[in-house]
């Protein structure tokens, strides 16, 4: 009777015993503002509590059909505008002296970009010399005959010359004068070189009103842009000799580009010059470049069935550069469905385009998605979902954050 009865207390004592021992390992609390996750077993699943949520700025999209417009997308090449484009190339023969200006650099319509040195301005100089004398020399014969002339007819007037003589001595004077404006045509014909190759016509050692600081005309030949922009290739160094089919510089003004592309016939009916376009490239994704369709060949490739097609986009920015490679999207006129979500709900893991998909309350699952063009704020989607269903519309850096250290752990 006696075992019988302590059997109940000893159960008792035992199991009071555990419960302070239970009672006396209480779980860490988490540090202040630090996300909490719930550890899953799916490692393409992220669970988060209401709080993280809340701090992560996680925000529900659902995913909408919508009409777009039918766009056709081609890939091109960002080329020079080659009506802003110049080849300089040296006027005459000679050498290069000095180069002014190096590849990178912005120049002025106008601006010297190297200096020549010719032994044709030599010539023409001396040439011009010999012509200038000739000249001073017909107006002294001028202002002889003209004299003689005066005489004349003061004597005729004195009935002491003849008419005849005073006709002859008139006669004289207008022969003179013939010769002085042949000399003077000379100097123009042999000047007029001179203004082509940029040289002052002055001899050197002389100053000339007009230059700065009355400097001393020079015989060098300077090399100017012929329009404004950017040097693009220098293919020439101080001491070259060069003729007068050389390229010496190209410049390219690079505030407008142009974007080469092939299209197939396919598309031609839907195709015309003036359509709107946007270009985009690799180096800004998030950036659309406006533009419009300027040229389309009026012959077709027989090999590939395509025709080459050009657009023109505006660079202010300069942030498009030659040789890139671009995608061109030229509106057709008409409009398709299409499945749309935020450009903010995707992201990239592993080099894939993903979203997270709301399973259910906080738990999401990430879905790799095809991505087509994106417009005011909103991303096409091709393949990876469906109209109505829940995404993280914002905050899908925390959960690829989540993502991405789950997976971690588990390798």
């Amino acid at each position: 009777m006696i075992a019988h009865e302590k059997l109940p207390v000893i159960v008792w004592s035992t199991w009071l015993a555990l419960m302070a021992s239970g009672c006396s390992q209480r779980p860490e609390s988490s540090p202040p503002g630090a996300s909490t996750s719930i550890a899953v077993a799916d490692s393409d699943v992220v669970v988060l509590d209401a709080t993280a949520l809340r701090e992560g700025r996680v925000v529900l999209s659902e995913v909408k059909r919508d009409r777009l417009p039918e766009v056709l997308q081609v890939t091109g090449r960002i080329g020079v505008n080659e009506n802003e484009t110049a080849r300089v190339g040296a006027v005459t023969q000679g050498r290069i002296v000095r180069v002014l200006a190096n590849v990178g650099d912005a120049v002025q319509r106008g601006q010297p970009l190297a200096e020549l040195h010719s032994y044709e301005v030599h010539d023409i100089r001396a040439e011009l010399t010999k012509a200038r004398a000739e000249l001073d020399r017909r107006r002294s014969e001028l202002q002889f005959v003209s004299k003689a002339r005066d005489r004349t007819a003061r004597l005729h007037s004195l009935k002491a010359a003849s008419l005849e003589q005073l006709q002859r001595a008139e006669a004289d004077v207008v022969a003179a004068e013939q010769t002085v404006v042949s000399a003077q045509a000379d100097i123009d014909r042999i000047i007029e070189p001179l203004h082509y190759l940029g040289v002052s016509p002055e001899p050197v050692g002389s100053a000339r009103r007009g230059y700065p600081g009355n400097r001393e005309p020079s015989e060098r030949i300077p090399v100017v842009a012929p329009l404004s922009g950017v040097v693009l290739r220098r293919m020439v160094t101080p001491g070259a000799v060069v003729s007068a089919s050389s390229d010496l510089f190209e410049i390219g003004n690079l505030n407008t580009l142009w974007v080469n592309a092939e299209v197939h016939e396919r598309y031609l009916s839907s195709l015309k010059v003036g359509r709107p376009v946007e270009v985009s490239v690799q180096a800004y994704p998030q950036t659309l470049f406006p533009g419009k369709l300027t040229y389309m060949a009026e012959t077709l490739d027989p090999t590939t069935r395509t025709i080459q097609l050009r657009c023109e986009t505006k660079n202010l920015e300069r942030k498009l550069k030659p040789e890139m490679y671009a995608t061109i999207t030229i509106a057709l006129g008409q409009t398709i469905d299409s499945t749309l979500i935020p450009t903010s709900a995707m992201t990239e893991v592993r080099g894939e385009s993903v979203v997270f998909v709301q399973d259910q309350g906080p738990r999401f699952r990430v879905r790799r998605i095809k991505p087509g063009r994106q417009t005011g704020g909103l991303t096409e989607v091709l393949e990876g979902l469906r109209p109505g269903e829940r995404i993280a519309g914002a905050g899908s850096f925390l959960l690829k954050s989540e993502l991405l250290k789950n997976q971690t752990a588990e390798e």
